[in-house]
């Protein structure tokens, strides 16, 4: 019996232990949950993320998952980074700015015709999706600034489906 615990037993929980202290303090799973980051990630892809726990090192065109609500345990985000804490985003006819520079982007599946200026606060961060026309994102009240510490976590690999495996930018 004593063979059986050291052989099977303690390696079996060292590996489960070992799986949710990484699970919990390095990264995690993500089914992403809409279209709104089309073309770079669709709907039902599956991520795995880098716990983020300096959101001031993100930067703008980062990939990021985070909650609304501080509360709500059941629905995360995943939209890109566009303003960060003292930033100016200035949309207009769909063409975005951040203090006064045009963003490159390319990952566009689509803009929208929103206007709008956006003053973005201290320890706030700004998000947006790829498909402008489908994405609840910062633009609107339901989301509007997300607080730092309502960041979780970085895009990083997309495992699933397998012919679009790789990493995500």
């Amino acid at each position: 019996m004593k063979h059986f615990f050291k052989t099977w037993i303690l390696p079996v929980v060292g590996v489960f232990v070992l799986a949710l202290l990484i699970q919990r303090f390095a990264f995690f799973h993500v089914l992403v949950p809409s279209g709104s980051m089309i073309p770079t990630i669709n709907g039902g892809d599956h991520l795995f993320v880098i716990r983020e726990y300096f959101p001031k090192a993100l930067k703008t065109g980062d990939i990021v998952v985070f909650k609304v609500w501080p509360d709500d345990v059941e629905t995360l985000y995943v939209k890109r980074l566009i303003g960060t804490p003292g930033d100016v985003v200035k949309i207009f006819a769909g063409k975005v700015s951040v203090n006064g520079v045009a963003l490159d982007e390319d990952y566009l599946k689509n803009r929208d015709y929103y206007n709008g200026v956006f003053y973005v606060p201290e320890n706030k961060f700004f998000f947006m999706g790829d498909n402008r026309s489908d994405s609840k994102d910062s633009r609107f009240p339901e989301v509007g600034f997300v607080d730092k510490s309502a960041i979780l976590a970085k895009a990083g690999l997309r495992f699933w489906p397998l012919d679009n495996f790789g990493l995500v930018r």
